[in-house]
């Protein structure tokens, strides 16, 4: 950087050129902000849920269909019980989100909620929640008195239970269908596997 001064002397005008150098100071550039880590929501329960349970005989949308589509059944009821492969539920559109995957430690299973069921809205005065879980068709071999007949025996009048809503994907699971509809062979209820006995500490 160049400095010039100007004075007078002895009748003549002079010039002194001064240069000074200044040694320049870089200032860092600001970190950025550092961004949250992504993490699953907690887990929560999900009290005073009583089990229904349905099969294409008795859909209130007739058949083996179902009111939601969430992305890879074509509004086809089923599932396993598995994270990856969930089985249908259907509640009132007020209650769970659609598509929405929960755990049910009375069936050891995951569920989707990926269907409509009129009925679910009437809500009791214990705010009582109702669900339906989809347990497999014997509509389409003649087998509809044993598939209702599961239902009902699958249903515990009078129990209200827990579901845990954003659970782990690693919670146990059981895969065996609540019913197989026979076709020269008598349909299979499996009675046998149903959890009553759960602790909702061991799940969330």
């Amino acid at each position: 950087m160049m400095f010039f001064l100007s004075f007078s002397g002895l009748g003549a005008a002079s010039t002194l050129i001064l240069s000074s150098t200044f040694a320049s100071i870089s200032t860092p550039a600001p970190l950025p902000p550092s961004q949250p880590s992504r993490t699953d929501p907690p887990c929560s329960i999900f009290p005073n849920i009583t089990h229904t349970f349905y099969g294409a005989s008795t859909n209130e949308n007739q058949g083996p269909n179902i009111a939601y589509n969430c992305g890879n059944r074509s509004r086809i009821p089923g599932g396993l019980g598995t994270y990856v492969n969930p089985v249908t539920f259907a509640s009132a559109p007020a209650v769970f989100q659609r598509c929405e995957t929960i755990y049910d430690p009375y069936l050891q299973k995951y569920l989707r909620h990926e269907d409509y069921c009129s009925e679910c809205n009437d809500w009791d005065a214990g705010r009582v929640v109702r669900i339906k879980v989809w347990i497999g068709s014997g509509w389409l071999r003649g087998a509809a008195n044993e598939e209702i007949e599961c239902q009902r025996r699958l249903m515990a009048s009078g129990r209200l239970d827990s579901v845990v809503r954003n659970p782990r994907r690693d919670l146990e699971d059981d895969s065996t269908p609540l019913y197989v509809p026979g076709l020269d062979t008598p349909s299979i209820c499996n009675m046998d596997h149903i959890y009553p006995a759960y602790t909702l500490v061991d799940y969330c």
